[in-house]
This record gives structure tokens, C-alpha cells and sequence, in this order.
């Protein structure tokens, strides 16, 4: 049974950048999954956000990703520089012997990172409404790729969106895994109130959030 761990590879803007995804992959190494990086040129379209920006959709991004998957493969994605624990694949298998899909909130850390944080420290990370690693079956993504809004990575609220169409379609709860990812704290672009609802990628997404949440009853708040 094989399971991909898929992210967008891409060019790092700076070498702050560079080192947490550096930081991140550190953690990848070690892992019991194959790499399948998906670069922007793979995929049939960007979505053209501010001052040149290119944002993959996360449809593509998996359906690229799991072309030629069998059924049972199980995905897990994350971002570029999302550092996860020692056992994170053993814990998702694990979880995903009897459910289709689980997803992980991370833990944030603020101070600089040159190595991955040991396991028992990943509970020191500071809560995070965000969840940066999520996994499923190959054909949990296929049965219900339909209902999937094409919303963008690197935007606000795809993750609350792809958390609530899990929470949705699978019984068996509980669907997070505590402590499985951490993350150095860093500044996010679109948290800026100055263009938080402006700039073309967050008004896509949020446009497409509300109509989503709103068709399983979930509240934005």
C-alpha cells in the first residue's frame, strides 16, 4: 500500500524561506513515503494572484499527484514547510485502517529553526486554527472530487474547507491527529489586514468558502 506525500515545490521567495523549507524536508527524509513534488509546470493551469504570484489549485495539485494511484494509496499533503513528527506515517496508516481521510492542526513555534523539533517537544508549539497536513485514500479523493470548490493553496481557508468535507463524509471520529506536524511561526501575507480581503487570491477562496461552509451548515466564526 503505498502512500505519496504530495506538496508544490517551488522556488523559495528568500532564504528565510529556503531554510524552513529546508527544516521541513529534513523531517520528510526519514519517512516510510514516496516524494511526489508537484511543480507548477505539471499542472493545467495558476491561478494569477498580486504582484505575479502563481497559486497551484489544490484539486489539480491532487488529481496531478494521483493520476495514476490505485484505489487504496493513501495521499498525505502538506505545505513546503510543514515538519512533521518521527512516526507521522505510522500514525496515518495507522488511522487510516479504519477511516478514508484524518488532517492534523499545527503546532506553531516562534523561534528560528535550523533542525526539526524532537517528538515530545511538538506539544510546546503554540495552537493553531490551521491544519497544514492533510491525508485520505486515493478513492476517498476520487468519490468526492466533485464536491470540491477549486480554491487555491497559499490562501485563506481551503484547509477549514477540505477539513469540513472530511468531517462530513467520514463516521468514524476522531479525524485529527494531535501533535503530528509543527511549523516555525513566520508572516503571512494574506493575515495583513491591509489586504486580507483584497488581494485576488484571498477574495477567491473566501467567495468560495462561504457558499461551501454554508452547504454543511458550518459557521465562517
Amino acid at each position: 500500500m503505498p502512500v505519496l506525500h504530495i506538496w508544490s515545490q517551488y522556488q523559495p521567495k528568500d532564504a528565510d524561506e529556503t531554510r524552513r523549507n529546508t527544516v521541513a524536508s529534513a523531517s520528510w527524509a526519514t519517512q516510510p513515503w514516496k516524494a511526489c513534488p508537484v511543480k507548477s509546470e505539471s499542472l493545467p493551469r495558476l491561478f494569477k494572484d498580486t504582484n505575479g504570484v502563481s497559486l497551484p489549485f489544490i484539486g489539480d495539485l491532487l488529481d496531478v499527484a494521483t493520476k495514476d494511484a490505485p484505489h487504496d494509496a493513501i495521499i498525505v499533503l502538506t505545505n513546503a514547510d510543514t515538519v512533521v513528527a518521527t512516526d507521522a506515517t505510522l500514525r496515518i496508516v495507522s488511522a487510516l485502517q479504519h477511516r478514508d481521510v484524518c488532517y492534523a492542526f499545527r503546532r506553531d513555534f516562534y523561534h528560528r529553526m535550523t533542525t526539526p523539533p524532537a517528538d515530545k517537544d511538538f506539544h510546546k508549539g503554540a495552537d493553531y486554527p490551521g491544519s497544514d497536513l492533510h491525508a485520505c485514500r486515493v478513492r476517498w479523493w476520487r468519490t468526492y472530487r466533485a464536491l470540491w470548490p477549486p480554491m487555491v493553496l497559499g490562501r485563506e481557508a481551503w484547509d477549514l474547507c477540505f477539513r469540513v468535507l472530511m468531517e462530513a463524509t467520514c463516521m468514524t471520529k476522531p479525524l485529527s491527529l494531535p501533535n503530528l506536524i509543527a511549523h516555525e511561526r513566520h508572516p503571512n501575507g494574506w493575515e495583513n489586514p491591509s489586504i486580507r480581503y483584497s488581494i485576488p487570491g484571498q477574495v477567491h477562496n473566501r467567495n468560495l468558502a462561504g457558499p461551501f461552509l454554508a452547504r454543511y451548515n458550518v459557521q465562517w466564526r
